[in-house]
């Protein structure tokens, strides 16, 4: 693959290309069992990126931790629940590679409103205010 913006060869590496979305997740972290409530960016087969919910975080992650993920299935109560390692970590995100496979039919049947089934750290408007 061409990378045209800076006209350079870009190796793909991931074995599932990723879908963008926006899925609503519950993340529960370590064993005192903090539940985080986010957003899935985008997701593959085996893959799934997160927002940081919480400015510092990805400090205290590092590569190999496992943690368990819920993503909210769209109009629907249906979880779905993945054992998932940490991979890549940034300030804004954090990528999972997850062993047991995604339904990526389903979930881009119907992706769920984060703004409405999960808290970001990105403050919603209200359309009122």
């Amino acid at each position: 693959m061409i990378d045209t913006d800076q006209n350079a060869w870009v190796i793909e590496r991931r074995r599932h290309p990723r879908t963008p979305g926006s899925w609503g997740v519950r993340w529960i972290v370590g064993e005192h069992i903090v539940v985080l409530e986010t957003r899935a960016l985008d997701a593959s087969l085996h893959g799934l990126r997160l927002e940081v919910p919480l400015q510092g975080l990805s400090a205290l992650l590092t590569l190999g931790q496992r943690h368990r993920i819920e993503i909210l299935v769209g109009g629907t109560a249906k979880r779905l629940t993945r054992i998932a390692e940490v991979r890549h970590i940034t300030e804004t995100s954090i990528g999972f590679s997850i062993d047991e496979a995604l339904p990526m039919d389903e979930l881009l049947r119907s992706p769920a409103d984060p703004a409405r089934v999960a808290t970001s750290h990105v403050p919603h408007r209200s359309p009122l205010s």
